[in-house]
């Protein structure tokens, strides 16, 4: 079964974020390795999404999307990082797919 939720991200994280996400660069006056957002989407019946934007030197190939599914709080599934902040990010777990749709913010 198809389980899709929606998150508009801020314009402040979308301008301050995807600039160096899609140059491969970190985030500037963000710490190494830091978690610098979380966005989370509730699916009902326990299960959640969070879609995290990561900092990471450019040496070590700049900022990330890291999603990651939660079933009762506990990590279930997590698919490789991504680099954008306009994207489908899709888990399969059991016999259903979970998506986050990040978007951009409305002008």
């Amino acid at each position: 079964m198809e389980k899709v939720r929606v998150i508009r991200v801020p314009k402040s994280v979308w301008d301050l974020c995807e600039p160096c996400l899609s140059a491969g660069r970190e985030i500037p006056d963000c710490d190494h390795d830091e978690v610098v957002y979380t966005f989370t989407a509730s699916f009902g019946k326990n299960f959640e999404m969070d879609v995290k934007i990561c900092n990471a030197e450019t040496k070590n190939g700049g900022a990330y999307i890291d999603p990651v599914l939660f079933y009762k709080g506990c990590e279930v599934a997590c698919v490789d990082v991504g680099d954008s902040l306009d994207c489908n990010y899709n888990i399969e777990y059991g016999k259903n797919n979970y998506t986050v749709v990040l978007m951009k913010p409305e002008a």
